[in-house]
């Protein structure tokens, strides 16, 4: 019993450590493939170190970069370092979520399946989702909405902001491409919100709307009265004329405001209205991608913004 092999990882119980073992998996497979310069979609010939529970070493071959079995004994003993024909009880509570976890990545487009056999491959698509997730977690991993929670703890009415962000993921990972654009529309307009209320206390402040006309100082008053409805686009439209003319007193955020405020958000808003009413419009899957991974950046500027205002007399 002295040779008696010992994993070196512990097996995953739950969808999370799921994720995590075939993400780090395709994160390892695709390193591979360019260390040594094995273009997508073929076949491999790589080694990988195993052990028998005797603790004997095994190298077997594996050819794709996600290798399935019916039982899931595979990919579990890649994981654990275990030949998968003595893989038993590792794989039973967590067989039905190991076939739905690698469904998911097939239907976001991250790795497609070679039939009959069950090789996966990284696909291009894939590699960008690998690539541009710094910490290692995909598009529509729920802890984007946890390090959400975190990055803004304290801002007010954060609750909202996570609500509809949560959904967006979640509908975004289903395929549910006009929810998903109404919901992360809707964070932005929630970052836009709290922008337009900075703003108006900083006129009320300097006793002047700075020759705003009268609708947009209307709106930017109406915005802080609760349960007051205001268009969005009046919103942007009052926000965006003042602090174009305070736009010495932003610092840092100048150049962000000037060039990327109003139309960042005008785009987003464009594309919630048009998913949010029958209009027939198709959804850019990739577009939406990208507004899910950049409001954080967004929310945060944002927040920069309103940081300044409020310091100003």
């Amino acid at each position: 019993m002295a040779n008696q092999f010992e994993p070196q990882r512990p097996a995953p119980t739950n969808s999370i450590e799921v994720r995590d073992m075939l993400w780090f998996m395709l994160g390892d497979s695709l390193a591979y493939r360019r260390a040594n310069d094995i273009p997508l979609g073929t076949r491999m010939e790589r080694m990988i170190r195993l052990h028998h529970r005797n603790g004997s070493p095994i190298n077997p071959i594996r050819h794709a970069d996600l290798n399935m079995d019916s039982e899931g004994k595979i990919i579990v003993g890649d994981h654990l370092g275990l030949w998968p024909d003595e893989v038993h009880g590792e794989t039973t509570p967590i067989h039905h979520i190991l076939l739905e976890e690698v469904a998911k990545l097939v239907r976001l487009g991250v790795i497609v399946q070679y039939h009959p056999t069950l090789h996966f491959y990284i696909t291009t698509y894939g590699t960008l989702c690998l690539d541009r997730d710094e910490v290692g977690i995909p598009i529509t991993d729920h802890r984007r909405v946890e390090r959400l929670e975190k990055m803004f703890a304290g801002v007010p009415e954060l609750d909202i902001v996570v609500r509809h962000y949560a959904e967006a993921v979640s509908a975004y990972e289903r395929d549910l491409l006009l929810s998903a654009t109404v919901m992360i529309g809707c964070c932005y307009e929630c970052g836009l919100v709290q922008l337009a209320q900075a703003v108006n206390g900083y006129c009320v402040r300097a006793g002047t709307y700075h020759d705003a006309p009268d609708g947009l100082q209307g709106a930017l008053r109406c915005v802080c009265v609760e349960d007051a409805y205001v268009s969005a686009a009046a919103l942007d439209s009052a926000v965006s004329h003042v602090l174009g003319i305070i736009k010495k007193k932003l610092g840092r955020d100048k150049g962000w405001v000037q060039r990327c405020l109003h139309p960042h958000f005008n785009f987003v808003i464009d594309r919630r209205n048009a998913a949010g009413h029958p209009t027939g419009k198709e959804v850019s899957r990739d577009e939406l991608m990208d507004h899910l991974v950049l409001f954080p950046n967004f929310f945060e500027r944002v927040r920069s913004v309103i940081s300044t205002l409020e310091s100003l007399p």
